[in-house]
């Protein structure tokens, strides 16, 4: 019998303003965040995040998705730490979209 590994997709943690100014610890986090942040494709982000807090009624994540990058073509989506957890972050338009 095959076991399938089932995955928990990362959660909506927040958007970065708001995360930052809750204290002076999730201000160091972001910066961590940053700087330690390395790129993945739009695929990987949707496969690896629940975008359902964030989306319209109506919307998919790839709807979502290519709204931003007509707003700002340098969208990006990338995986970092915020602490101890891994994160999946949607940046764009100088916001941070964060998922744990």
């Amino acid at each position: 019998m095959k076991s399938f590994k089932t995955y928990t997709k990362k959660q909506y943690l927040g958007q970065c303003d708001v995360l930052r100014s809750a204290s002076d610890e999730n201000e160091e986090r972001w910066k961590i965040m940053m700087s330690s942040k390395m790129s993945i494709s739009f695929e990987d982000f949707v496969r690896g995040v629940d975008m359902s807090v964030i989306l319209d009624s109506d919307e998919t994540p790839m709807d979502y998705i290519n709204d931003k990058l007509a707003s700002d073509p340098e969208t990006t989506t990338y995986k970092s730490n915020w602490g101890e957890k891994e994160v999946f972050f949607l940046q764009t338009m100088g916001f941070e979209f964060i998922f744990s």
